[in-house]
């Protein structure tokens, strides 16, 4: 198996994921998407080898556990802004991705996961393996996928969450027995909002 770019490969998935949503021609404002994390940088020990950390982006509105500091890419286009906090290891990636997007109106919440589940898993050319309903806090709705990773081998575990106008994913990608690992779950449990 050829070694995957696990840092890269989170970047597609969560931009191909957001490009899949609807949305209307309404453009973002400057501050949209801003993570406010500042200016992206790897962890001390090059990607994710450390302990875990607690990271709380500003205007991000979430916290998660983190093995070290993570790079952050923002994108914005006309009716969305995509920003991606990812902190890489040989083995994969740990990955939140939060998209701001302005749906067109009444858009079932079920139709927002089921297309941006979609389009994650369509963007590494993969084969779904689980996928379930889950919810945040009791409240807000959520699903669960896990997929093959296609031809460039390996697995990803997602967490979608549609958060008002925020879609979250909290995504850990890599080879299958890391992604099914005491630290992968640790990651995924411990993503929360912040008030």
């Amino acid at each position: 198996m050829s070694r995957i770019r696990w840092l890269q490969m989170a970047g597609v998935v969560l931009l191909i994921a957001g490009c899949e949503l609807p949305v209307t021609d309404e453009p973002k404002s400057a501050e949209a998407g801003r993570g406010g994390a500042g200016s992206p940088r790897p962890s001390a020990k090059g990607g994710g080898d450390g302990a875990f950390v607690e990271f709380q982006p500003k205007d991000g509105g979430f916290k998660v556990l983190m093995p070290g500091q993570p790079q952050v890419r923002s994108q914005n286009e006309p009716g969305r802004a995509v920003t991606m906090y990812c902190v890489e290891n040989a083995n994969g990636a740990y990955s939140v991705g939060v998209v701001e997007v302005k749906l067109p109106p009444n858009t079932p919440q079920e139709m927002i996961l089921e297309m941006g589940c979609r389009g994650a898993v369509r963007s590494v050319q993969g084969k779904v393996t689980k996928s379930k309903t889950i919810s945040l806090e009791g409240k807000y709705p959520g699903r669960e996928v896990s997929a093959d990773m296609g031809k460039d081998g390996g697995v990803f575990r997602a967490r979608f969450y549609l958060v008002g106008p925020r879609i979250y994913q909290v995504l850990v990608m890599g080879y299958s027995d890391w992604v099914s690992s005491a630290d992968a779950d640790k990651f995924l449990d411990s993503f929360a909002l912040t008030k």
